[in-house]
């Protein structure tokens, strides 16, 4: 910070010296400069305060953009933008995605994370930005997240991405011979302690999973067709969702 308390004493010990000299012009100019720097020190003390208001402003947008950060449906949202910028990068010509898809199935509103339409067939994914150890089976109904001895119990996600994939087949009966390939993708800050068949892999790990699959079983026109249908049933009001 910027300090005066030297400069005001400056011009007073020349003011003394001037009236004692009776030089009347010179203490004229001298009495100026002390108003002058009189008021230059009232105008710093005024930034100084305008800084520290900033500066307190400033922390506190900081530990406001923490907090919300923190909370679970905005890390929810991140790993999907996150998730999303990895499907990008898949090749437009055999695969088409569909992100945050919502439609209405058997009188619920059902949310799938993301989707990949290809000859492929059908990749279902499932995201979850977690961090920590983190434990379940294939069909146990929850699964357990602990975080240096913090522990959460969270929905079985390959249950839920099943739930997910019978909508699916609900929205696309005509298509018989669709194969639904449902992955659960978790944060590379998550530590995978479980044991299941269905694929359960880190997001940076899901370009090559999906790219793995090479057995052709429905056409460039069928895919398409698929993803037409699904954005034509896309649900626009978000006020409607209620995960399946």
């Amino acid at each position: 910070m910027c300090t005066v308390e030297g400069w005001y004493e400056i011009p007073n010990a020349v003011a003394n010296a001037m009236v004692s000299d009776n030089n009347d012009e010179l203490e004229k100019d001298v009495k100026e400069l002390t108003r002058t720097v009189e008021e230059l020190r009232d105008e710093i003390k005024q930034l100084n305060n305008r800084y520290t208001v900033e500066v307190m402003i400033f922390i506190a947008i900081v530990v406001l953009l923490v907090l919300i950060l923190r909370l679970p449906k905005i890390k929810g949202i991140i790993g999907e933008l996150y998730v999303a910028a990895f499907l990008k990068i898949l090749p437009k010509d055999k695969y088409t995605v569909i992100n945050n898809l919502l439609f209405t199935w058997n009188g619920h509103s059902t949310q799938i994370d993301h989707i990949v339409v290809s000859i492929y067939g059908i990749f279902v994914i499932e995201t979850k930005f977690y961090k920590g150890l983190i434990y379940g089976g294939e069909n146990s109904e929850y699964w357990l997240q602990n975080i240096y001895g913090n522990k959460h119990q969270f929905r079985n996600p390959i249950l839920q991405n099943q739930g997910h994939i019978r909508a699916l087949k609900h929205l696309l009966h005509e298509y018989e011979n669709i194969t639904f390939i449902s992955i659960i993708a978790f944060s590379s800050r998550a530590t995978l302690h479980v044991k299941t068949e269905s694929t359960v892999i880190h997001f940076y790990q899901l370009y090559r999973t999906i790219r793995k699959n090479k057995n052709k079983v429905i056409t460039e026109e069928q895919v398409r067709q698929i993803h037409s249908l699904l954005i034509a049933n896309k649900t626009k009001k978000e006020s409607q969702r209620g995960n399946t």
